[in-house]
């Protein structure tokens, strides 16, 4: 994966990231640089669990997206809808309900 390196991820590209990603992916989620991901990790100070297998650093997803604060948990329907309806109800006749109609 190839991002800016000043560029945040957003959501849809955190959520779609594998198992663990490169130093680099990992310094775009926190929004900084990888010279400063360097420098971090030199003093054992970067913000998530860094592995070094090698000469690479790889940073598993599930430390980045904790250190980030995003849960990874499932996603219920309940939850969605309780979602929408705190936000905007002009939507909520579109999504489907399993509710029983009778």
């Amino acid at each position: 994966m190839k991002f800016h390196p000043n560029t945040r991820l957003t959501f849809p590209v955190l959520f779609d990231l594998p198992v663990s990603v490169d130093l680099k992916t990992a310094a775009s989620a926190f929004g900084m640089c990888p010279g400063t991901a360097y420098r971090l990790i030199g003093v054992d100070r970067f913000p998530c669990q860094v592995l070094r297998p090698g000469w690479r650093y790889i940073v598993p997803t599930v430390a980045l997206m904790d250190a980030l604060g995003i849960d990874m948990g499932p996603v219920q329907h309940d939850g969605v809808l309780a979602g929408l309806a705190a936000g905007d109800d002009s939507h909520e006749q579109d999504i489907p309900t399993t509710e029983d109609p009778a």
